[in-house]
């Protein structure tokens, strides 16, 4: 049985630095050796100037490449810490014109990590593995908000690029218009809550279901937990006198009270209390059966 994970944390940003990442991933990295059997070898750490675009594609690369068993049984982390960002949907599939994305430490020479490379990264896993994301980030400006001691992992896009995700945004609506339009140019005699129904139907089958950071349900043993909705932000804070992430901290604790057998579900409801003093709202996302299973444990034996 493999087990593989990478842990990014990035806290020397030139622009809205952060406090809490490098801790975060020394958390993760301690409970990963002692409470489920990780060895040095089994995991990779980039932190701040070693966390560039291309140090974090390499990681990305080693932790989803098949071993030796044909992935069966394997598990896979990978945590990040760090910002969040936003640019424009050129795919016009997310009803409010963006892609998500990762920022690393050279965003601003080589890019931004965009969900939807990622996605398509996360289904070259090979069947059988668990893969588990969690991801101590935002990736919605929306809930700005918070007191002088937390710091929200959120950068926000140029000028340029908020202009292009309104563009974005407005053709998806125009686009979504018109399917309505075509379906309802084929009505007749329906009462008016009939057509109501209809038309929360067809734009529910029309949207894509928004979710954090990639469609996660691309394969079946891909597990999301997220600090945050979409429409909140994920805190940077000081706790228990030094600077952490608000799911990472909380996440660890939980493992530490209910032991390394609890179950995705279970610890995702336990940090649920701690996170919405920052409020914060964690996201689990998977198939329901994997949900139940206890967290980073293999699929198969």
């Amino acid at each position: 049985m493999l087990k593989r994970a990478l842990l990014v944390g990035i806290n020397r940003y030139a622009v809205k630095p952060l406090g809490g990442c490098v801790n975060d991933v020394l958390q993760i990295q301690d409970m990963l050796r002692s409470k489920f059997g990780f060895q040095p070898s089994d995991i990779r750490v980039l932190t701040d100037g070693d966390a560039t675009r291309k140090g974090i594609e390499a990681g990305l690369d080693w932790l989803v490449a098949p071993g030796e068993g044909g992935g069966a049984g394997d598990v896979r982390v990978f945590h990040y810490s760090g910002h969040g960002s936003q640019v424009e949907d050129k795919d016009q599939e997310e009803p409010d014109g963006a892609d998500e994305c990762l920022v690393p430490i050279d965003a601003d020479r080589s890019g931004y990590l965009v969900d939807d490379d990622l996605c398509r990264l996360y289904g070259h896993v090979p069947a059988g593995s668990n893969l588990t994301l969690i991801m101590d980030s935002c990736h919605s400006g929306t809930s700005q908000r918070g007191d002088d001691d937390v710091v929200f992992r959120f950068v926000d896009p140029p000028a340029a690029e908020m202009a292009a995700i309104e563009r974005a945004r407005l053709a998806y609506e125009e686009r979504r218009e018109e399917h309505l339009l075509e379906k309802l140019r084929v009505i007749r005699g329906k009462s008016e809550d009939e057509l109501l129904a209809l038309i929360r139907s067809e734009r529910l089958s029309f949207d894509k279901k928004r979710r954090q950071f990639g469609d996660v349900d691309n394969r079946e043993g891909n597990l999301l937990i997220a600090g945050c909705r979409s429409d909140q932000s994920s805190s940077d804070a000081t706790i228990a006198g030094a600077r952490h992430g608000a799911l990472t901290y909380f996440l660890v604790k939980a493992v530490e009270a209910q032991g390394p057998s609890a179950t995705y579900r279970q610890i995702t409801t336990a940090v649920g209390p701690d996170l919405r003093r920052y409020r914060q709202t964690p996201q689990l996302e998977g198939t329901a059966a994997h949900k139940d299973w206890p967290i980073f444990a293999p699929f198969h034996s």
